[in-house]
C-alpha cells in the first residue's frame, strides 16, 4: 500500500495513521480527487497526504514548539 499518495485516483491513505479516504475524484481525475480530499480536511505535508486529525495534531505540535522556543529565546 502506498500511504500518502493517490491509488488510481479514487483512494488515498493517510501517511500518518493510514486512515483511508475512499471514493474521491470523478472520472479518474487526480485533480478532482485532490479537491475532494482537501474538502474533507486532508492536506499535503512533506509531499504526502494526511487526514484532518493528523494535520490538526501536527499543527498543534508545531505551535507548541514555536511557543516553547520563543519563551526560551526571550529568557536568554
Amino acid at each position: 500500500m502506498a500511504d500518502g499518495v493517490f491509488i488510481k485516483s479514487w483512494e488515498v491513505h493517510c501517511a500518518g495513521c493510514e486512515a483511508p479516504l475512499l471514493g474521491i475524484g470523478r472520472f479518474g481525475s487526480t485533480q478532482d480527487a485532490a479537491e475532494d480530499a482537501r474538502k474533507e480536511g486532508w492536506r499535503i505535508r512533506n509531499g504526502f497526504w494526511h487526514c484532518k486529525p493528523c494535520v490538526v495534531q501536527k499543527d498543534r505540535q508545531r505551535a507548541a514548539l514555536k511557543s516553547t522556543a520563543a519563551k526560551e529565546g526571550g529568557e536568554g
